[in-house]
């Protein structure tokens, strides 16, 4: 039940940063909850790979339950 419930808090904080960045005017994408290592190096290694030259401002956060 620990795990359920952490997932549950975690959950929550995602969309209330989703949607307070949403109102403020972002693009928002998110990427799923719980991803392992590899998953998330992999993610890491894409976003690395992406020109942001045209963007203002890049947010990445990154939540842990562990």
């Amino acid at each position: 039940q620990k795990c359920l419930l952490i997932r549950h808090y975690i959950s929550q904080d995602v969309n209330l940063i989703q949607s307070t960045l949403g109102e403020l005017g972002f693009e928002v994408e998110s990427a799923r909850l719980n991803l392992r290592q590899h998953e998330l190096e992999f993610l890491i290694s894409k976003i690395r790979d992406t020109d942001f030259s045209k963007f203002n401002i890049f947010i990445l956060f990154v939540l842990s339950h562990g």
